[in-house]
């Protein structure tokens, strides 16, 4: 019984300091073309958090119907969206930080996913998951790299990239 009661006080000591590590930096940035275009069209953004179950759901919702005004599913997230919009006037990145609010509210809704919807010009047709170039999804912690790594969301004219970065490059390199 003694041994009970040290291990739930040892983890109810431990668990909370896990669960409220802090996320990586977030950097959803315009690819080249798109900052070079003389007519840079308006692109919105969406960085969401989703747990497993909440994924599979949005695999198979309509990209188009998420952007129409008055979506339930984008209303629906509250303050797990972080949006962004890019146009003529605004092209500098999106940064979320390590301890953004975002990165709290995804952690008290057990997100494990980073999803990432843009409202891409030129009418792509709806397709479920990975296969609509609109949306990305990305595991939100992965270990692949190093600890300071940034996730890097490039945003192109035909789709939602993931940079995936080297191991060898500083942090501050890889951001930019």
């Amino acid at each position: 019984m003694c041994r009970l009661l040290i291990f739930i006080l040892l983890a109810a000591a431990v668990l909370p300091g896990c669960a409220s590590a802090p996320g990586r930096e977030i950097v959803v940035r315009l690819d080249d073309a798109l900052m070079a275009s003389a007519s840079r069209p308006t692109i919105m953004v969406d960085v969401i958090g989703l747990s497993d179950a909440e994924r599979r759901r949005w695999d198979a919702a309509s990209i188009s119907e998420y952007w129409r005004p008055g979506a339930t599913l984008r209303g629906a997230m509250g303050e797990r969206v972080v949006s962004v919009r890019f146009a003529a006037e605004r092209a500098e990145p999106l940064r979320i930080a390590p301890d953004d609010r975002a990165w709290a509210a995804w952690r008290r809704a057990g997100a494990k996913w980073l999803y990432v919807v843009a409202n891409l010009p030129g009418g792509l047709p709806d397709r479920p998951g990975a296969d609509d170039p609109r949306r990305l999804a990305v595991l939100m912690h992965a270990s692949e790299w190093a600890d300071d790594a940034p996730y890097v969301i490039e945003i192109r004219r035909d789709g939602v990239v993931f940079l995936i970065p080297s191991p060898s490059e500083p942090a501050a390199m890889r951001a930019e």
